[in-house]
């Protein structure tokens, strides 16, 4: 799976040739280099922002046990995990500032301190699995080893050995231990590579013995193998763009630092495999900083580190178009990763590409046409973050969500168990999916749905995705549901076709569209009308008698909603036919009222 990977004995020979290496560039180390950092931290007025961040830092308290109580007894991640963020935050600022050349080494060292205080490092919310390496935990050893290596000469020595034993005790020794299976070392999910490349990342640093390095490198290589496994042939993540960004990118930065410490020796980024995983977000793209959010997605910019490291090993300099830049396409740079690999040159950018981009075995397709895109799913729902969302699609024009999908809710205790599908967020009814007899779509992977496109990439033509996703909804009585899409060419027209055919009298549909803007319904009740601002408005009518209901969700999503985005469900519900027929028929057109 990892194109050149050597076999297991020769891996491990490398990786104990390599010890006393850094995983970082020698040029990180330089004089030249941190004061380049200093410089850049005081002149771009990022000091100002750091020492405040820093004003209520001390006392430094150690969590409060109703913080970590907090998961157990209501279900809330948001107290602990917002004040271990908090503390992240700064132990980022004490070091950025120490680097800056200004004296913040005693508040860093009680940070320090107070980490290696800390009962766990454990998220609550992880704590059920009774086991001492989680996410949490692997990210904070990467962040404390890192921390040391930055800035460990300005703290007390006896400090940063017990640093070292906290390492040994809560990482390097219970890596191995037998009593702990470590589900997240065979999964395909972003935690093999968040855990894999930080307790990876954290051991180049600062475990000191070398057979014990090279076991715990060579172990987590192999199982980052599992990792790549979960992405499909065409390069797609059924996590979404913003997983992709949290596991893959700990990837990349792993590879990076293993690339760095063997000598390149050993390359994890090499390969027609890679280059598609690293194109992914690319085809996710709709506009700067907006996604299509499929699954427990959230929108965003790409991070600058990961389009730096990924063009150390693969010729994609179009991924710099996703990062937030400035107009002279160069980067502000916050964390202390920006500011080591980037000096302020301006960046081989240009504006996100607009074309047509499919992923035919992840089974999502994004068309464009003028200022419009489709985004149309198909999958199937036993995804990772999965949502029972087969069928279901997106509808964006200019910097607006006309049809959109909520996203990831706010996660708690019913996120992550058998009561996940309560969640208007992840069940079909609360994506823009037809409703059959009041039953939402099923959850396995049997529960699947096919994709078909036309006219991908072809201009002044319309393009069209058809998805078949009757066996999304385990229906007896449904043998197919056939959804046709089609973008008019100048992009001011969706006309969206659903034929379905039962096996008998058919049940009960209800059409169903989700969107986060002002929706009314015409006094004449035949079209509902979405003010997308200077966007425009959108218009929806249907072909056959029927009724339009907009429905207000937003205080019903008031307690998973990440930002308190107003939220509205529009249905349509055809009148009945008499007598009623196997093959119903519904056509819907989606017209853009005034241009942009």
């Amino acid at each position: 799976m990892i194109p050149g990977l050597p076999p297991p004995d020769e891996l491990r020979r490398i990786l104990e040739d390599s010890f006393g290496r850094s995983p970082f560039p020698a040029a990180f180390a330089t004089t030249a280099t941190r004061e380049r950092i200093g410089r850049t931290i005081l002149a771009s007025g990022l000091a100002a922002r750091l020492r405040h961040s820093l004003a209520d830092a001390r006392p430094v308290i150690a969590y409060p046990f109703s913080a970590r109580q907090e998961f157990r007894r209501t279900g809330g991640r948001h107290l602990y995990e917002s004040l271990a963020r908090r503390r992240y935050e700064q132990i980022a600022a004490a070091t950025l500032l120490c680097l800056a050349g200004e004296d913040h080494a005693s508040l860093l060292e009680d940070l320090i301190w107070a980490e290696c205080e800390s009962s766990s490092w454990v998220l609550p919310a992880h704590e059920c699995r009774n086991e001492p390496i989680d996410l949490g935990a692997a990210m904070n050893a990467r962040r404390l080893a890192t921390t040391d290596w930055w800035v460990g000469e300005r703290l007390d020595p006896s400090l940063r050995q017990r640093l070292r034993q906290e390492l040994r005790r809560r990482i390097f020794d219970p890596f191995f231990d037998p009593a702990y299976s470590y589900w997240w070392k065979r999964t395909t999910n972003n935690w093999n590579a968040v855990c894999h490349a930080d307790t990876g990342i954290a051991a180049m640093l600062l475990e000191d013995r070398p057979g014990h390095r090279a076991a715990l490198l060579a172990e987590s290589v192999q199982n980052l193998e599992q990792f790549l496994a979960g992405f499909t042939a065409d390069g797609g993540c059924s996590e979404g763009p913003s997983y992709w960004r949290y596991g893959f990118g700990w990837y990349v930065d792993f590879a990076d630092a293993l690339h760095t410490y063997t000598a390149g020796r050993l390359n994890l980024m090499a390969g027609p495999r890679l280059y598609d995983i690293c194109r992914y977000p690319l085809a996710c793209n709709i506009a700067p900083g907006q996604e299509m959010l499929f699954a427990d997605a959230t929108s965003g910019h790409l991070p600058l580190t990961i389009a730096l490291r990924i063009n150390k090993f693969q010729h994609l300099p179009e991924l710099f178009s996703l990062c937030r830049l400035n107009p002279d396409h160069t980067a502000e740079a916050h964390t202390l990763d920006e500011l080591a690999l980037y000096d302020g040159h301006p960046l081989p950018a240009a504006p996100p590409p607009r074309q047509d981009a499919v992923l035919p075995d992840l089974g999502v397709a994004k068309l464009r046409a003028g200022s419009t895109t489709l985004a149309a799913k198909a999958g199937h729902n036993d995804e990772h973050h999965n949502h029972n969302d087969v069928g279901t699609f997106l509808l964006h024009r200019g910097r607006t969500f006309f049809l959109a999908d909520l996203g990831a809710p706010v996660y708690t205790a019913k996120t992550f168990s058998p009561q996940r599908y309560d969640s208007l967020f992840c069940n079909s009814f609360g994506h823009s999916v037809p409703v059959l007899g009041g039953r939402p779509q099923q959850t396995g992977p049997q529960h699947t749905g096919t994709l078909t496109v036309e006219n991908a990439g072809a201009a002044g033509q319309d393009k069209a995705a058809v998805l078949e996703l009757a066996a999304a909804y385990g229906l007896p009585e449904l043998r197919r549901l056939t959804r046709r899409l089609e973008l008019a060419a100048d992009g001011a027209e969706l006309r969206l076709t659903d034929t379905f055919i039962f096996t008998a009298a058919p049940l009960p549909v209800e059409e169903t569209f989700l969107t986060f803007l002002p929706a009314a319904v015409t006094p004449d009740g035949n079209t509902v009308i979405l003010d997308g601002g200077n966007d425009g408005s959108l218009h929806l009518t249907a072909a056959s008698a029927g009724t339009w209901i907009v429905t207000d969700l937003t205080e019903a999503c008031k307690a998973e909603s990440r930002d308190g985005t107003p939220v509205r469900r529009i249905t349509f519900q055809p009148a009945a036919v008499t007598p009623p027929a196997v093959e119903l028929t519904l056509a819907f057109r989606f017209r853009f009222a005034q241009s942009i």
